[in-house]
């Protein structure tokens, strides 16, 4: 997949839904429907990252936690069938549904 391919597959996953194929550490391929979109997280009883990040924040305002912060060459996204986050490397996207 070329960098533009990548972007415009975040930007889908932001915009609603979308199926998609990627490649496991393992070798396998996995295909998977997600979104990052905050009304469908928000369908499935999920705040957005952005929004559990303030709660956090705010409930832990005496004490300093360290941000679980995602590698840059990766991608999270909301698995819909499997009603959990997960991410893989950018350069391990095999397809999308354009």
């Amino acid at each position: 997949m070329t960098e533009a391919e990548i972007k415009d597959f975040q930007k889908r996953l932001y915009a609603g839904e979308v199926e998609f194929v990627y490649t496991k550490k393992d070798g396998s391929e996995r295909p998977a429907r997600g979104t990052m979109n905050p009304d469908i997280l928000r369908k499935h009883g999920i705040p957005t990252p952005e929004e559990k990040a303030e709660a956090s924040v705010k409930q832990e305002e005496t004490k300093v936690k360290k941000a679980h912060k995602l590698p840059a060459d990766s991608i999270l996204y909301f698995d819909i069938d499997s009603d959990g986050f997960r991410s893989f490397k950018k350069d391990r996207l095999v397809l999308f549904e354009k």
